[in-house]
């Protein structure tokens, strides 16, 4: 037969006891150990009773915390000490996937947050409170940060907008965006570990501004050499009885000095 006891705070061996006997609750009273007197009450006023009892001790002391919701794939968890997690305890994840608890003793896959890359099978977690989800939303503007990631047609310092967010997938895999490119009709998958963002204004209009074209060459006339003009001037007076001093004078005349 199940028993409850409530004892005094200051004088222990002072008590009331409540026990269920014959279809109603027997009410127990005993100062020192000893009987002091009992009463018989119908089940309905002795739930009465318990309900007025909780009042009174939620009143006192404002009440018990309600019991904390489950577990949930997409909490913010972390990983508590325990024999299959001797090196994982203490890092706090997001929940990928919960395998069923009765028939498993690791059953929460635990991913990195804002990767989803794999950290732990956990056998004990807590929730943790989450900061404000600072991944990559629709719209946002990121940077590629290595070439080809998942063989989407994307190098580095691409600039990719997001079009499709896959965040906490049942399957555990790596946190990913999906773009598309100008003229296809589906979505390239890359994951997060493999850009960078949002990208402000300024750093899209960084990153996608054309090479400047080269300078113009200045075009510098060319200037014949002096030996040049000798040369010249020697082939105009060829049919001519000319002398050195003729040469020289002519090649000057044609530089111009």
């Amino acid at each position: 037969m199940a028993e409850y006891v409530a004892k005094c705070r200051i004088i222990s061996t002072d008590a009331v006891t409540a026990a269920a006997e014959d279809g109603e609750i027997i009410l127990t009273g005993t100062k020192a150990g000893k009987f002091v007197m009992d009463a018989c009450v119908r089940p309905d006023d002795a739930r009465t009773f318990a309900r007025g009892l909780l009042a009174l001790a939620d009143e006192v002391d404002g009440g018990e915390a309600p019991e904390p919701a489950p577990v949930k794939v997409g909490d913010r968890v972390e990983i508590l000490p325990s024999v299959h997690n001797p090196s994982s305890a203490g890092r706090v994840g997001i929940v990928k996937k919960i395998d069923a608890l009765d028939d498993d003793d690791v059953p929460y896959l635990i991913g990195e947050e804002g990767t989803g890359r794999f950290i732990a099978w956990a056998a004990l977690v807590r929730r943790v409170d989450a900061p404000a989800d600072t991944r990559p939303k629709v719209g946002d503007r990121l940077r590629v940060t290595e070439n080809y990631p998942w063989a989407a047609p994307a190098k580095t310092n691409d600039v990719i907008t997001v079009v499709e967010t896959a965040y906490d997938r049942e399957d555990g895999s790596e946190d990913g965006v999906r773009f598309r490119q100008d003229g296809d009709s589906f979505p390239w998958h890359v994951p997060l570990s493999a850009v960078e963002g949002p990208l402000a204004e300024w750093e899209v209009d960084l990153l996608t501004a054309s090479e400047p074209e080269p300078a113009p060459v200045p075009c510098v006339p060319v200037v014949p050499m002096r030996g040049a003009f000798v040369e010249h001037a020697k082939r105009l007076l060829a049919d001519d009885e000319h002398t050195a001093v003729d040469i020289i004078r002519l090649a000057e005349f044609l530089a111009g000095e």
